[in-house]
């Protein structure tokens, strides 16, 4: 029962960060929703046997901050007569991720008896790897095609119309910027998860979720690619903080681990490269500048390309950089680069806003737990890394993380009621 509870978690966690609307239900029921409405149920139940509704202090304030965002957006919209609210409403998205991040860490601690960041992370990670494969599953059979197309609302058409691979609620940059969230986590596990996560299987099956994400999650989205780059920043940041026999043993065992998986997996995919024309174009994608820069000499792509060439555009006048024109939807300035989007939309002010709201939730994880600093530090560079290609946010890791804190005290709370 305990790993069906297990499994019903991970679809869970998949509802909220890979968010998507059934072909067979309203519009309004996303599964992003849904997987709120669970969390608000029992944030609910639970006040209920506390009496009191208890909330994080640390969630309240950001909340705060949210709500100066959604309005400098509010301002800029209405001041530019655009009605364009896609993110002044962006408090209604916080209390969304909110109460689904409180659901989530509530039945880990339902299920397991415990709750800490290395078990939200190891949901995290591994749903990461259910998409990647799936996306396998949907590219080479038809019939699991068929099944994902059949229930999600439009049949992903518009990916099959321009040829991208994607999972369940997974497609394009959105899902990158997850899987690149998990190759953080997984090196946040290997160095400073509990010692539990850094036994020899452990590690094992660590190196092997994040090849797994590297290699299929970037032919899903070659956002992939920034989070493998963070992680091994994370490993370096890591052992010069912490130097010691037994971190450069622990380090080695790693180190032999990743050679041997390595050994594996390198012909292993070379086999499937020459053999497979199919395989031989999805990793092409996937890398397409490590392949230019082997038989070119020149690292670039064909995104690459195009932002740097027509997309980095910018106000024209002092009151568009201050607060903006107003308009953020519909690709209203022919690009996708999240600082200028930002900045076109709500202007320096609304962009320094929503810039702060990830500072001080960095500032907060960083706090919430002895080992969490180098975490929060690269996800602080990822969020900042990844506005250079595209305008999502990492909020939804942040809440689950910083809720594992206020969870864990309330079942405290509510064992010291019965």
């Amino acid at each position: 029962m305990k790993k069906l509870n297990s499994i019903l978690i991970g679809l869970l966690v998949s509802f909220l960060c890979y968010a998507f609307n059934f072909s067979f239900l309203p519009g309004f029921l996303s599964t992003k929703n849904i997987a709120t409405i669970v969390g608000a149920l029992l944030f609910i139940i639970q006040s209920f046997k506390l009496g009191t509704f208890k909330v994080d202090f640390d969630v309240v304030m950001a909340g705060l901050i949210a709500i100066f965002f959604s309005g400098a957006c509010f301002m800029s919209a209405t001041l530019n007569l655009t009605r364009d609210l896609t993110y002044a409403t962006y408090i209604v998205s916080f209390l969304l991720w909110a109460f689904g991040a409180h659901g989530i860490c509530s039945l880990i601690r339902m299920n397991h008896g415990r709750i800490d960041l290395e078990l939200v992370c190891f949901y995290f990670i591994w749903v990461a790897v259910f998409q990647c494969v799936l996306s396998q599953l949907i590219h080479y059979i038809p019939a699991v095609q068929n099944f994902i197309d059949s229930i999600v609302d439009g049949g992903n058409q518009s990916l099959k119309d321009i040829d991208r691979l994607y999972g369940l609620g997974a497609s394009l940059d959105v899902a990158g910027t997850r899987f690149a969230v998990a190759e953080v986590l997984i090196a946040y596990l290997l160095n400073d998860g509990s010692p539990e996560y850094r036994t020899g299987p452990m590690i094992f099956w660590s190196y092997v979720a994040f090849i797994i994400i590297l290699i299929f999650g970037c032919m899903v989205s070659r956002t992939t690619t920034v989070g493998a780059l963070l992680a091994i920043v994370y490993a370096v940041i890591a052992d010069f903080r912490r130097i010691s026999t037994r971190i450069q043993n622990s380090r080695l065992k790693q180190i032999g681990l990743m050679v041997l998986i390595l050994l594996i997996c390198i012909p292993l995919f070379i086999f499937i490269y020459r053999t497979d024309p199919d395989m031989r174009y999805q990793m092409r994608f996937a890398f397409e500048g490590f392949f230019n820069y082997a038989e070119t000499g020149v690292w670039r792509t064909d995104s690459t390309d195009k932002l740097n060439g027509t997309m980095w555009i910018w106000p024209t006048d002092s009151r568009g950089w201050f607060i903006g024109y107003g308009l953020f939807g519909n690709w209203a300035y022919g690009t996708d680069i999240g600082y200028c989007r930002f900045i076109l939309y709500c202007g320096i002010l609304g962009f320094s806003i929503f810039a702060y709201f990830f500072i001080f939730l960095t500032h907060r994880l960083a706090r919430r737990n002895e080992d969490t600093g180098v975490l929060a530090f690269t996800l602080l560079l990822l969020v900042f890394t990844i506005w250079i290609k595209v305008s999502t946010d990492i909020f939804f890791i942040y809440i689950l993380l910083i809720s594992v804190n206020h969870v864990r005290n309330l079942y405290v709370d509510l064992e010291s009621v019965r």
